[in-house]
């Protein structure tokens, strides 16, 4: 007894060892498995990366975008001097990839100069806001003339007026006798004959002497936001027409391109642009519209410029090429929305063609000119029926092309035109490229 006195503790330690031992073998402890289980589990998955690394077949970088498919393996680990050639490399694709994007905005830039210089990004004075829209008129109008080489059918006064001066050249040949006409009924005949069939000369003539139709009461018109009155247009206002004005101007070279070697509207393959409609915002919408032709346009409100910005990128709307381009909504077909990069204009437009010269035109007018077409319908024209409405096609199948579009417009050039309250709707700080600061107006 005196013995287990004296050894009651190491007694009672080997007891309650043996109680353990025998508790792991009748009652398992499932808790302590399962972390047993799970620490192995996490050591196998270590063990097999490890044998993955070592395993793996390396390749070295690929810079050549026109073999990406085959990549040299790399037999060694890299060396200082490797690695140091691969930084290079590195730098080369960089210094390529700015050039490649400098060249982008530079060719998206190329034509795209102001109607007026001062009018952008705020009036220099009121006499050039003024001035503004009369100036924006003589450039739509040197378009349509002396571009596209554009006329209209013959108007009703025309032809009234080309009969009078028929029947004034006519008068020298009635014949008086005693002051009364002689020959007044044989004149008359001459006369009528005549004036019934100026409508078919003129149509012929006008078919002859341009290369297309284009009614400048319909499409290359100064929008409603500038007032005729003689008052100030807002920055705003003259900010989107000067927009529209590079939209139309892209179509109108395309045009002039696709007609460069007809001679007359009956051999032009673009016949007559019928309608070209411009919203003043861009996609998605800013809020800070031109005034009431973007309202009637698109319904997409007045100007607001204490809203709040639509979606602020990551840059704080500056140009950024190195952030990844977000897409847009599906429903959106080029899944193309403004950002920091770059803004959206979508546009629509309706022109006649002959029909085997669609595909020509929309390739044209995808070249160079950053115009995305993201809905094409067409319908035949029935050239008889055009014949009754004065426009004179000629002989080829036309179809009417109904075009839905976008136009992107590069930041890195357009900032600088932009007016401050459309700066702020994009979340564009007031900085200029290369970090001076632009003028608040």
């Amino acid at each position: 007894m005196e013995i287990v006195k004296k050894n009651i503790i190491s007694i009672l330690c080997g007891v309650v060892a043996l109680l353990a031992l025998v508790a792991v073998f009748v009652w398992p402890l499932d808790g302590f498995y399962d972390t047993l289980n799970q620490k192995v589990k996490q050591r196998a998955d270590v063990q097999a990366k490890v044998q993955g690394l070592r395993n793996k077949t390396r390749s070295l970088p690929v810079f050549d975008l026109d073999n990406a498919a085959v990549a040299p393996k790399l037999n060694q680990y890299p060396s200082a001097d490797v690695i140091k050639k691969a930084g290079g490399l590195v730098k080369a694709v960089r210094a390529s990839a700015e050039k490649m994007y400098t060249e982008a905005w530079q060719l998206n830039e190329a034509g795209h100069d102001l109607v007026l210089k001062g009018s952008l990004p705020q009036p220099i004075t009121q006499p050039v806001a003024i001035k503004f829209r009369r100036s924006l008129q003589e450039a739509l109008d040197r378009l349509r003339t002396e571009e596209l080489l554009a006329g209209i059918p013959p108007t009703p006064e025309e032809v009234n007026n080309r009969a009078d001066a028929v029947w004034k050249s006519m008068q020298k040949d009635i014949i008086m006798v005693d002051n009364q006409p002689t020959n007044m009924e044989q004149v008359m005949a001459r006369y009528q004959d005549r004036v019934n069939k100026l409508p078919d000369e003129m149509k012929k003539e006008m078919a002859a002497k341009n290369k297309m139709y284009v009614d400048p009461a319909a499409v290359m018109r100064v929008s409603p936001s500038l007032p005729a009155d003689g008052n100030s247009p807002s920055k705003e206002a003259i900010w989107w027409s000067q927009v529209a004005f590079w939209i139309t101007r892209d179509v109108a070279m395309a045009i002039k391109d696709v007609n460069a070697n007809s001679t007359s509207v009956t051999d032009s393959p673009i016949k007559n642009l019928i309608s070209l409609d411009i919203p003043e915002d861009f996609s998605p919408p800013t809020g800070v519209t031109g005034g009431a032709s973007a309202a009637a346009a698109g319904g997409r409100g007045a100007i607001d410029p204490s809203a709040e910005p639509t979606a602020t990128p990551a840059s704080g709307g500056l140009p950024d090429p190195t952030i990844p381009i977000p897409d847009g909504p599906p429903t959106v077909p080029t899944r193309r929305v403004s950002t920091n990069l770059y803004d959206v204009v979508d546009f629509k437009m309706t022109l006649d063609i002959e029909s085997d010269k669609v595909d020509l035109f929309l390739k044209t007018l995808a070249t160079n000119r950053f115009i995305t077409v993201t809905r094409v319908e067409m319908n035949p024209v029935d050239s008889q029926l055009k014949q009754i409405q004065w426009y004179v096609y000629g002989t080829h199948p036309v179809v009417t092309l109904d075009l839905d579009c976008e136009a992107l417009f590069m930041r890195q050039w357009t900032i600088k035109w932009m007016p401050s309250s459309l700066r702020k709707a994009l979340g564009i700080p007031d900085v200029a490229a290369g970090g001076k600061t632009a003028s608040v107006n």
